[in-house]
């Protein structure tokens, strides 16, 4: 498996377990990160489950070394976290999605070090 391949591997599985505790215990998991839990907890556990799917993708992706739908991961990482520095610039959420958002952007670097790197060897 190629280093960028793996790379969003990594990843998929991260999605997996966010979305998997997002469906099963959206309450413990929203509480550890910081966030207001309230009554009604579908809307977490339908987003929990569109990670889940996500995840899945992203691990196919990877199995299979999809370089183009590779380089996509990286875009679409870097969106959701610049997404997530206007909704805290605006005030529209506190400093934890920031956070966690850096997480994604520092899983698109690293996706896209590896690119570089998977480019040099062929």
């Amino acid at each position: 498996m190629k280093k960028a391949a793996f790379s969003v591997l990594v990843d998929g599985i991260l999605l997996e377990f966010i979305g998997t505790s997002l469906v099963f215990l959206p309450a413990l998991f929203l509480k550890t990160l910081g966030f207001t839990v309230c009554d009604d907890l579908i809307v977490p556990r339908v987003l929990g489950l569109l990670v889940a799917i996500l995840g899945a993708y992203y691990m196919v992706i990877a199995i299979a070394n999809v370089r183009v739908m590779i380089v996509f991961t990286v875009v679409g990482r870097l969106a959701f976290f610049l997404g997530s520095v206007v909704f805290f610039l605006a005030n529209w959420t506190g400093p934890n999605i920031f956070l966690i958002s850096m997480i994604d952007l520092i899983g698109s670097i690293w996706t896209l070090i590896a690119l570089k790197s998977d480019a040099k060897v062929q």
